[in-house]
């Protein structure tokens, strides 16, 4: 190439933000590939015990797509199903149970230790998917609150302001909650995403729940996170105010609630996906009526598992994201992906295996329509 026509091609790149390290190193004006709309799975580990064998075989089942992540809803009212060392729930102190899980003799809890988890993020990596913790807080504390009141951090029992949820009036509910991102971003290391939770809290103003996002999401971004929260804290009052960085997982426009009045209000205060697209948030689908399962052994027979994944093929795709009827998307514009969640409360009686092959069928019906 002469001289003249290398300048030229040069200047055209440049025009464009096409050129990169011409020796081959990665270099910041280089064109990014396309990312992959993200499909997952999330497992409640707060109110289920899945042991690191199972954990695997689900990271085996997303391994081979890109963009898969596997979602480890680690902490709820009920149980903090990971080692926290800063409120004394620790693998030294558990007992151990005959399949040699640790157990916290104080709460009967069932918990994964920290060598576990980094065993997982290490497979996970290897399997090219990506985990992603949910430390769920402000609300849905309970469980961090019950070991809290056997350890040395008592006084956190009077931040809670409502039943698991903390006092956000109150400046000490975050600097605890800081304590305990600080001890899992350290645990996390290597992984990409950290969800906060961020979900089901009534008892907080739209201000103060944007102020805690803020400075929540902020301690983890500084530590080099991608921050994901749920959708229910964002509201047209405050949602100029929450960074675009944060990406939404987006379930339910309304909290699934049953009363009329209830359902009303939620949705003239709070923020559709529609609304975030144009605010140019990253959002992905978690759609509470197509994408959730909740094992129960009092609903969960055959026919009505059938009867979800044929439902899904059917009537689920990106665009489709505030329950069964609700007004579809015009467009994919920033929706990075989707995930089918499990959650553990009523699956008492439900085996492990049947768990894992419903959550496989649905999962696999859901990258179908990707």
């Amino acid at each position: 190439m002469s001289k003249k026509i290398f300048c030229i091609v040069m200047s055209i790149l440049l025009a464009f933000g096409l050129t990169g390290d011409l020796t081959g190193s990665p270099a910041a004006g280089r064109v990014r590939a396309a990312q992959p709309v993200q499909a997952g799975i999330t497992l409640d580990c707060a109110r289920r015990y899945y042991s690191p064998k199972e954990l695997r075989e689900y990271i085996d089942l997303l391994a081979g797509r890109s963009g898969s992540f596997l979602q480890l809803h680690l902490t709820d009212n009920e149980n903090v199903g990971i080692e926290c060392a800063f409120l004394g729930q620790t693998e030294k102190k558990a007992d151990k149970t005959a399949d040699g899980a640790c157990r916290n003799p104080r709460t009967k809890g069932l918990f994964l230790t920290d060598k576990e988890i980094k065993d997982l993020i290490t497979y996970a990596q290897k399997r090219n998917v990506d985990l992603v913790p949910e430390i769920d807080a402000p609300a849905h504390m309970g469980g961090f609150l019950k070991l809290a009141e056997n350890s040395s951090q008592k006084e956190a029992c009077d931040l809670q302001a409502d039943d698991g949820e903390l006092d956000l009036s109150d400046p000490q509910s975050v600097v605890f909650v800081q304590k305990l991102y600080d001890e899992y971003a350290a645990l996390f290391q290597g992984c990409r995403y950290f969800h906060i939770g961020c979900d089901e809290l009534f008892s907080a103003t739209d201000e103060d729940a944007a102020a805690y996002i803020s400075q929540i999401s902020g301690l983890l971004m500084q530590k080099g996170y991608t921050v994901r929260i749920w959708n229910d804290l964002l509201t047209k009052s405050n949602i100029r105010k929450i960074s675009r960085k944060i990406q939404v997982t987006y379930w339910s426009y309304d909290g699934d609630t049953e009363d009329p009045d209830e359902k009303s209000a939620r949705r003239a205060s709070r923020v559709s996906a529609a609304q975030l697209q144009s605010l140019g948030f990253q959002v992905l689908l978690y759609n509470s009526y197509y994408l959730y399962y909740i094992p129960s052994a009092d609903n969960d027979s055959t026919e009505d598992r059938a009867y979800m994944v044929n439902d899904l093929k059917a009537h689920w795709d990106l665009h489709c994201w505030d329950g069964e009827d609700g007004t579809r998307l015009k467009s994919t514009t920033g929706i990075a992906g989707a995930a089918i969640s499990v959650w553990g409360e009523d699956s008492k009686g439900i085996s492990d295996a049947e768990i894992y092959r419903q959550t496989k069928a649905l999962y696999e019906a859901m990258i179908s329509k990707m």
